[in-house]
């Protein structure tokens, strides 16, 4: 049972009831794994369904880092084997196997298992399938190996796999999950907007996660890949981005201005804030001069994870 005090507390954490809910039931599930800090636990935590997920790279930090009844951190190690494009292998070693002279364990995931399963032609595994396989080989291999420490966890990749249908949605999961990152709560779909009085395509926003008409990639996809796009190209993006940003310019070279932008708008919060004001500004309302400038200085000094300006603007409509 949750005292009033965590109760209370997790309830500040949390956006609205539904989403109070699950991260009580997160709280309830993983929090023995964070030593019952709640911040932490519901940073590493999401619920997918009415399922608990854990992140990937939070579970090797839970394994790693668990000590036994005796004092002793049953992991020895986690070692990557092999990690290319088409396959991964990791391997660990229990403490608690060596004086029986157990060899060390190994778990191999490759593309022919991802395309067995079906996930080739989702946007991720399309984008980042180094990191995907490195992911999916990860959780088999604890899950296999510890689950006297983690039980039967899934990442919430995993889950939004094989769970929800919807891409926009299950991108939104696959990515941040990937990044290591808390996947974004989806907002309630828009209201349509009547039929005698369309909103102007120029103002209609870019589902969450956006993608760009220069690269056709969301904000995450761009990341992992800008080492390796041409200078041309980020330069469209950077000025795209710009416009999109209110003129904004968040720095002198195109692809620093790109990067900052990118990793603000990986943040669901923050994409749909800018969506917002962007909407706003195009309607017959409009902006007023101080809520402009907070757009601007939010998108420079914010938070990209609060939804307080977002919330703020939609609420003047």
């Amino acid at each position: 049972m949750l005292s009033q005090e965590q109760l209370q507390t997790i309830q500040n954490l949390s956006r609205n009831q539904r989403d109070c809910d699950d991260n009580i039931k997160a709280y309830l599930t993983y929090s023995h794994l964070f030593e019952r800090n709640i911040a932490v636990t519901l940073a590493h935590t999401y619920v997918i369904q009415g399922k608990p997920a854990l992140n990937a790279d939070a579970m090797a930090g839970v394994v790693r880092r668990y000590i036994d009844k005796n004092g002793i951190k049953l992991c020895a190690y986690i070692r990557i084997v092999e990690w290319t494009d088409e396959i991964c292998t990791i391997a660990t070693r229990r403490r608690d196997e060596m004086d029986f002279d157990i060899p060390e364990h190994t778990f191999t995931f490759s593309v022919k298992d991802a395309k067995d399963r079906g996930l080739l032609g989702q946007r991720a595994w399309k984008t980042m399938r180094r990191f995907m396989l490195h992911k999916r080989c990860l959780t088999l291999l604890l899950r296999a190996v510890y689950p006297d420490i983690i039980g039967q966890a899934y990442s919430p990749d995993e889950l939004a796999e094989n769970m929800i249908k919807d891409e926009n949605e299950r991108d939104a999961i696959v990515f941040a999950s990937a990044e290591g990152t808390r996947p974004p709560k989806q907002l309630p779909a828009p209201k349509q907007q009547p039929t005698q009085q369309p909103a102007p395509k120029s103002t209609a926003p870019n589902p969450y996660p956006r993608q760009f008409e220069s690269t056709k990639t969301t904000a995450a996809e761009i990341l992992m890949n800008i080492d390796d796009t041409d200078d041309d190209v980020i330069s469209a993006l950077a000025q795209e981005v710009k416009v999109y940003l209110f003129d904004v310019q968040l720095n002198d070279q195109a692809k620093e201005h790109v990067k900052q932008a990118c990793t603000k708008l990986k943040q669901k919060a923050f994409q749909c804030t800018i969506d917002e004001a962007r909407k706003t500004a195009n309607s017959t309302l409009g902006l007023d001069p101080l809520t402009y400038d907070k757009v601007r200085e939010y998108i420079v000094f914010g938070d990209p994870t609060s939804w307080k300006l977002h919330d703020e603007i939609k609420s003047m409509r």
